[in-house]
């Protein structure tokens, strides 16, 4: 069993678009769909209306365990979320933090997504827009930054499992430090992170992972200098379906937090955290590579930190850099030539 439920316990589909997700989500399965009766308890009260407020739920019940789906009490997917499900979820948490369901979240389109630091992500059709929230009850600690470490490593799973070979190698398919994952140079996907603490315990762990599949959308201006692509350009349609690719990462994210768990918890395993590390580090674009790091402010321009080639990613997301005396912490990184 991956997580939090069981055989006796699917995960359940909250969709509010009967019969069109073999139009929207190209590739994922087929599923009886009937109208929850007197109010479904498997929802939790009051986050569906804010998913899609003027949209009635419709349910269906979810694959059978093992398939990496039966880690998740709900997936919503929503045709239109007027703002991020990211903050949605973190909003509806705050306000019942004893839920203890595994729910993830897909928007076919919407606004007001954002990546971190507050910088605009367009979600367009087309493309994968996945927010997840999730309960841990962890000891917090350096070592829980392997958290932000998760969605980054889920999306790069996910591009092996579509058959890439020698994925680092392949027209420069990695994680560029923190949260991007470039192709070629050019944007594919960018990852968000955060955990919610109390008394000196992780409480509940929150990811968002956007990645463009069939639609290269315009940099945001604060990454005007960068370009981006999707994986329409880099590989087949056929061979790249939305749908697909959402059960892909699903799978994924729900043995990474599985790993995450287990090390932290009160029977931790050894070198299960180890093992995300290294993944992070064998996918990294960085280690090994001449790079610029500047200061990140919320406005205006960034000041230099350093310069010089990555020796290093501590178990901290902290950066070796050869030449400078302390691990960078923070900071926008800039590959050079």
């Amino acid at each position: 069993m991956r997580g939090a439920s069981s055989g006796k316990d699917l995960m359940h589909i909250i969709s509010d678009a009967r019969g069109s997700w073999n139009e929207r989500l190209p590739g994922w399965p087929s599923l009886p769909v009937t109208n929850p009766k007197g109010g479904d308890t498997r929802i939790p009260t009051g986050l569906w209306s804010q998913l899609s407020s003027d949209r009635p739920a419709l349910l269906a019940l979810g694959k059978s365990p093992g398939t990496g789906l039966d880690f998740w009490n709900q997936l919503y997917l929503v045709e239109y979320s007027k703002t991020s499900q990211y903050d949605i979820l973190r909003d509806f948490f705050s306000r019942n933090p004893e839920n203890p369901d595994c729910l993830a979240c897909f928007a076919v389109s919407g606004e007001n997504f954002h990546g971190q630091h507050g910088r605009p992500w367009q979600a367009v059709a087309g493309n994968l827009h996945l927010s997840v929230s999730v309960p841990l009850d962890l000891p917090a600690g350096p070592l829980s930054l392997v958290w932000t470490m998760l969605p980054a490593v889920a999306v790069m799973h996910t591009l092996e499992h579509l058959g890439i070979p020698n994925i680092t190698q392949n027209a420069g398919c990695g994680i560029k430090w923190v949260n991007d994952v470039l192709w070629g140079g050019q944007k594919l996907a960018g990852v968000i992170s955060s955990v919610v603490s109390g008394k000196g315990r992780i409480r509940r762990g929150y990811l968002g992972i956007g990645l463009n599949v069939a639609v290269a959308p315009e940099m945001s201006a604060g990454d005007a200098s960068q370009e981006s692509t999707c994986l329409h350009q880099e590989l087949s349609p056929h061979s790249a379906k939305l749908g697909h690719i959402l059960e892909l990462i699903l799978a994924s994210l729900a043995d990474l937090i599985t790993e995450f768990r287990m090390n932290f918890g009160k029977n931790p395993v050894p070198n299960r955290t180890a093992n995300i590390i290294q993944e992070y580090r064998r996918f990294s674009l960085v280690v090994g590579r001449q790079v610029r790091i500047v200061s990140d402010p919320l406005n205006g321009p960034g000041t230099e930190i350093c310069r010089g080639k990555v020796l290093n990613i501590n178990p901290d997301l902290s950066l070796v850099v050869e030449g400078y005396p302390h691990p960078v912490c923070q900071g926008r990184l800039f590959l050079q030539e």
